[in-house]
């Protein structure tokens, strides 16, 4: 396996915690109490990290995407925000989530894996090294002053 190119470890390492979120999600299926307990995960870590993630990547990933692309990842963000704010309504309300704990959790982690598989290495080959060495600065800054909720 292809070592990730520097300019895309913060993006990865985000990564793997929204993956943690997400198995916890589609795991939680057994009792009410633990699908609300997962949502409220997945909308803490929505307010700690993930939101400024998807600003991120947006700003800093669409420049260096074919329109196919960007409509995926935009259409990805605009789907799991929409199921955060239903989470956040649910989990506020006490109220039973509806299947939205497992349908979160298996998009959130086939966003994440498209990204890391298909979307990651394709900026890789495609993007110039002027253009890799621009993402690294940038994500080097995001890295030096982490999103806090």
């Amino acid at each position: 396996m292809a070592r990730r190119h520097d300019s895309l470890i913060p993006f990865s390492r985000d990564h793997h915690q929204s993956l943690v979120r997400a198995v916890r999600m589609i795991n939680a299926h057994s009792a009410a109490a633990d699908r609300i307990a997962a949502l409220q995960g997945f909308v803490y870590e929505w307010d700690r990290r993930m939101r400024q993630h998807f600003i991120d990547e947006e700003r800093l990933l669409i420049p260096l995407m074919l329109a196919e692309e960007r409509s995926r990842l935009v259409g990805d963000h605009d789907a799991l925000r929409s199921m955060v704010e239903q989470a956040r309504t649910i989990v506020e309300a006490g109220a039973e989530d509806g299947g939205l704990c497992g349908e979160a959790g298996t998009r959130l982690e086939a966003h994440v894996r498209w990204e890391e598989r298909v979307l990651f290495p394709t900026i890789e080959q495609r993007a110039t090294p002027e253009e890799l060495a621009s993402l690294a600065y940038e994500t080097a800054r995001i890295d030096a002053d982490p999103p806090r909720a």
